[in-house]
């Protein structure tokens, strides 16, 4: 029957799909739909910029790894998923690099390499649920590095964004809109317009980041409040902390290896101990 999916599984239990090369030219490339205990493994993906290299929909502990993917629209699409794995995979020249969507929960995505995507490395929308970012290399972007949107209780952590690409316009390293309760840790981030930007998030916090040679730090704006921006490190930048319109945050314990400018608040906010 005609499809939109190259090799569609549903309702399956333990299916492997390993060492195969993939053109899929008008189609998505492997889906699995319903299932459990998929392993997508060592395959190479070539697309045209459109569709899904890999996608795991309503599904249940699965593993996308060692994948190569080039020339996606989303290379890796997560939705309403649980418990899975994306890990060690490598990922070029597409739209999006992965993204989770629509309440997947507790899935790890790690260990990844995204590059010269024109949109997003990494992101997750419209789940309230626990999923985590660590590890993971992202270079060469267009616009945003890792975005949360509307999304709650992710770990965003020791993950590399850096070498964006200035000749595409403004760029975020990590952005948050309409998020909660959100931890982002410990991330390096060099040479992007905005290093981390908040709008309309609140409840998150901020920590041991390391920001280097970007316009601006860390950024938060539209009542972004009651987050904690703590023990982070800034070098090189225009200016490092930007509170905007937004009240009830700390900042604190923070390093600036450099002084242009420290930081710009126009909101009620408590600053302590920085240096």
């Amino acid at each position: 029957k005609e499809t939109d999916q190259g090799l569609l599984i549903e309702d399956a239990n333990n299916a492997v799909i390993k060492g195969n090369t993939i053109y899929h030219k008008d189609v998505t490339g492997v889906s699995i739909h319903r299932s459990q205990n998929a392993s997508i493994a060592n395959n190479v993906f070539t697309g045209i910029h459109r569709w899904f290299g890999i996608a795991l929909v309503d599904s249940h502990n699965c593993t996308a790894i060692g994948n190569h993917l080039y020339n996606q629209s989303e290379a890796i699409f997560v939705q309403r998923t649980w418990d899975s794995h994306v890990v060690h995979n490598n990922i070029d020249s597409s739209f999006i690099g992965i993204v989770l969507r629509h309440g997947p929960g507790n899935n790890v995505i790690a260990n990844n390499t995204v590059s010269a995507c024109t949109h997003a490395g990494l992101w997750l929308d419209h789940t309230p649920f626990p999923n985590m970012f660590a590890n993971n290399t992202i270079k060469h972007i267009g616009r945003f590095g890792c975005i949360l949107s509307l999304a709650s209780n992710a770990i965003v952590a020791n993950n590399s964004f850096a070498d964006f690409e200035v000749n595409w316009g403004e760029n975020d390293a990590l952005c948050t809109y309409n998020s909660y309760s959100n931890f982002i840790g410990n991330n390096y981030i060099n040479g992007s317009s905005n290093g981390i930007i908040f709008l309309s998030s609140s409840n998150n916090t901020v920590g041991g980041n390391v920001v280097l040679n970007s316009e601006k730090g860390i950024n938060l704006h539209y009542s972004s409040d009651n987050n904690t921006v703590t023990e982070n490190m800034f070098a090189n930048n225009s200016m490092n902390i930007v509170l905007d319109h937004s009240h009830n945050n700390t900042v604190r314990m923070n390093t600036f290896i450099t002084f242009q400018r420290q930081g710009y608040d126009n909101g009620q906010n408590l600053w302590s101990y920085n240096y």
